[in-house]
């Protein structure tokens, strides 16, 4: 049963590991912690990772053969990579769930996206509605709802700028929160 999350120790610290999950055993009564890395070669030493460290090493196998990609943060709590294809064309690769070319996989599990953003060479993008059949709309007022303030960290949503209709609206205060958010997890997967 997970408990929570605890300080990564020092030698854990050393392979960039930013926090580590403790989990009960109700069996045994036993304490386990999963450190949740951010550096490849530890990864492949443990042996163990879910979607954040799945994604790390697709990502960095990718890059390695010579492959543009992106990874993506989805805030509904799922990492995966893209491989682009070109210009504007990118193609959705999950290794956690061995899925290629599944954009609308996780709305499949019942997820309400909220705010789903690719990191790349060239930039942050949000990509939400790549990810979701949802209307804009209802993804804007999912943020709403559950309070996202994307510029400030609570109250409201954005600066009210835009055209309305839901292009472009917000998109600057959308990824400088996300860039935040994501930080200490960049570090080492795009460097």
């Amino acid at each position: 049963m997970f408990i929570g999350y605890n300080k990564p120790f020092l030698h854990e610290r050393e392979h960039r590991c930013g926090r580590t999950e403790i989990y009960y055993c109700e069996n045994c009564g036993s304490l386990t912690r999963f450190a949740r890395y951010n550096r490849i070669l530890k990864i492949f030493q443990t042996g163990k990772g879910r979607c954040g460290e799945y994604s790390q090493v697709m990502l960095r196998t990718l890059m390695v053969l010579g492959f543009e990609c992106r990874w993506v943060v989805d805030y509904a709590d799922h990492i995966w990579a893209e491989v682009s294809l070109g210009e504007d064309k990118h193609i959705h690769l999950d290794a956690c769930e061995q899925a290629v070319d599944d954009n609308l996989l996780y709305q499949g599990w019942g997820k309400k996206q909220n705010l789903i953003v690719a990191f790349g060479k060239r930039g942050v993008e949000d990509v939400t509605r790549h990810y979701t059949s949802d209307e804009f709309s209802e993804i804007r007022s999912r943020r709403e709802k559950e309070n996202w303030d994307l510029e400030r960290g609570g109250g409201g949503y954005g600066d009210g700028e835009g055209d309305g209709d839901g292009e472009g609206d917000d998109n600057e205060a959308i990824i400088r929160n996300a860039i935040s958010e994501a930080g200490q997890y960049l570090r080492g997967v795009l460097d």
